[in-house]
């Protein structure tokens, strides 16, 4: 299935509602109501990766890399992030550590996707997505070190490059 440039405009505008509707909701102690919604925002983003990633698409009608970096990268890491962090208010440290995880492997999944084609601002870019999930990773670490399953799991997910060799201790 290939997704149309006005479907990808589409599904941000939601993603961008979903967003602003959950982080309402995050600030009014709603978290049941926020997570919903940034669940449905990620759903939004799936959309697009089926496009981004679909050898066809980069054809005549691709998207341009540096609007997957610039705009799709940092959108995917707020629908995660923001899962995590409605799971720490929830205290639920274990699915707050599985979404970052999977936050992770997306990212991962990304970069993998774009490595054979993009430019160096594009790789630039990438690079400070990549720091800033690994800031909010190392920040997770420290809240929860004394639990080392927790620990286990976040080192596993960041052996696969690009965090290859990154290991919180």
């Amino acid at each position: 299935m290939i997704i149309k440039h006005e479907q990808i405009k589409e599904a941000m505008l939601a993603w961008q509602q979903d967003i602003v509707a959950g982080n309402f909701a995050f600030e009014h102690g709603q978290f049941f109501a926020a997570n919903r919604r940034y669940l449905s925002s990620l759903s939004q983003l799936l959309l697009i990766q089926s496009r981004i990633f679909n050898v066809n698409s980069f054809g005549e009608n691709k998207l341009p890399l540096n609007w997957i970096a610039d705009q799709y990268v940092p959108a995917l890491m707020v629908s995660y992030l923001n899962m995590v962090d409605c799971s720490i208010a929830q205290n639920d440290a274990e699915t707050a550590c599985d979404v970052l995880v999977e936050g992770h492997l997306q990212l991962n999944a990304c970069a993998f996707g774009l490595a054979q084609q993009q430019t160096s601002e594009d790789g630039y870019c990438l690079c400070e997505h990549i720091s800033a999930l690994k800031q909010q990773t190392y920040s997770f670490a420290q809240r929860f070190a004394h639990r080392p399953e927790l620990i286990a799991k976040i080192n596993h997910a960041m052996q696969i490059a690009p965090f290859e060799g990154q290991s919180i201790h």
